[in-house]
């Protein structure tokens, strides 16, 4: 479960925070206040902390070691549970298409070749 907050959402003040839960084994999870090292120079807004939330939530279960332990198997495939229509919007229907506008794209203007270079969008 993943979630992202912020007070003073879009001003110049606002602060917000990210947060990943997915075990009750102490130092599993992660949350943090949101700071230029997450997000550098951007404004804060609860849509930003909401997808910083997953970003680093998946980063850090990733590479947890213990994630295994946690759920007593070895997962191939990850549920990611989040309250933001925004971040369910960006998985399931704008990822898909970025990646094939970013395989276009990069077909069209760099060649065939750049398509098998680091890939695009690497956060996401």
């Amino acid at each position: 479960m993943t979630d992202g907050a912020c007070s003073g959402n879009g001003r110049k003040d606002a602060r917000s925070g990210i947060g990943a839960y997915w075990s009750t084994r102490q130092g599993t999870n992660y949350s943090s206040p949101v700071t230029n090292e997450h997000d550098p120079d951007a404004p804060r807004t609860n849509q930003r902390a909401e997808l910083l939330a997953a970003i680093y939530g998946i980063r850090k279960f990733a590479r947890e070691r213990s994630h295994k332990q946690a759920f007593g198997v070895n997962r191939n495939c990850w549920v990611l549970a989040t309250d933001s229509k925004y971040v369910v919007d960006g998985i399931t229907d704008w990822l898909p298409r970025w990646k094939v506008w970013d395989i276009h794209h990069i077909y069209y203007n760099q060649g065939a070749d750049a398509l098998f270079e680091e890939e695009s969008n690497e956060d996401i």
